[in-house]
């Protein structure tokens, strides 16, 4: 999910930056707009890793808790 949130942040960033005249800051804009989806979709997997090791539920554990 985090990678298309991303995925989502690529695509508007870009909209966005295609709305200035091209120059050499349009680079930097682009490169921005790459940073911060991989940054989005690497926290997500990130946050959604550590949250299911802290309420991760083994099967095994105790099977008269959890049938």
């Amino acid at each position: 999910m985090s990678w298309m949130l991303g995925a989502v942040a690529v695509r508007l960033g870009l909209d966005w930056s295609d709305t200035f005249p091209y120059s050499p800051a349009s680079e930097w804009r682009y490169l921005g707009v790459a940073v911060l989806a991989l940054a989005i979709a690497i926290g997500g997997s990130i946050a959604t890793w550590r949250f299911a090791r802290r309420f991760r539920w083994h099967p095994h554990a105790d099977p008269e808790q959890h049938p």
